[in-house]
Order: structure tokens, then C-alpha cells, then sequence
């Protein structure tokens, strides 16, 4: 039987003057905390919890760098998530955004 996979949530790529950028996030970053909830590798729950707090700020806990599994450093960062309107389910509200495309996002390919 197949498991769950779960993808850690390392960011790969920052938007110019976004949500993320301002708060000072870079690519390679790990997410490892949102509002010191553990993701456990889990970048959907990640989303979904940037998702539901537009324009309210969230504490991230990063790993910024990484040389092994036992050798790292760690740091809390302050990120106030942009809002987007969108319609669900006939019905208008926001979501949350950051302007981050993380390493499992699908790249374009030329």
C-alpha cells in the first residue's frame, strides 16, 4: 500500500515585493513552524495555514541553513500573508498569499 507523501516545504523562489520578501524569507529556506504548529515535512498543511490568515501576521520558524541533519541554524521570521479574493462555493472571500514558489511546485520546462 502507498503512504502519505509529504513534501518538506523549502522555498525556491521569491516573488519581488511580496508578503515573503518583506519579511525577509530566501530561497533554500525551510519551513519547519507556522505559529508554532510543526509542519512535519508537510508544505499542504503549510499553505493551507498561510491560506487562512490574509493580512494577519504568522510567526515562521525556518531552518535558514543546512549543512547535515545535525547541523543547522534556525530562525523565526514574521510574515504578513497578502490577501487574494476568490469565490467558493458561490461565496466571495480571501485567502492569504506570500508570493513564494516552493521546490515541489511544478517548474515550466524549456
Amino acid at each position: 500500500p502507498l503512504g502519505i507523501i509529504k513534501h518538506k516545504p523549502i522555498i525556491h523562489t521569491i516573488l519581488k515585493d511580496s508578503p515573503a520578501e518583506r519579511a525577509g524569507l530566501k530561497a533554500g529556506h525551510e519551513i519547519i513552524k507556522v505559529n508554532n504548529t510543526a509542519l512535519n515535512g508537510d508544505a499542504k498543511l503549510l499553505l493551507n495555514m498561510i491560506a487562512a490568515h490574509p493580512e494577519k501576521p504568522i510567526l515562521l520558524s525556518i531552518i535558514t541553513s543546512k549543512k547535515s541533519d545535525a547541523d543547522y541554524a534556525l530562525g523565526d521570521v514574521l510574515l504578513t500573508p497578502g490577501s487574494r479574493e476568490i469565490i467558493e462555493n458561490g461565496e466571495t472571500k480571501k485567502i492569504g498569499i506570500w508570493g513564494v514558489q516552493l521546490e515541489i511546485d511544478e517548474m515550466p520546462t524549456y
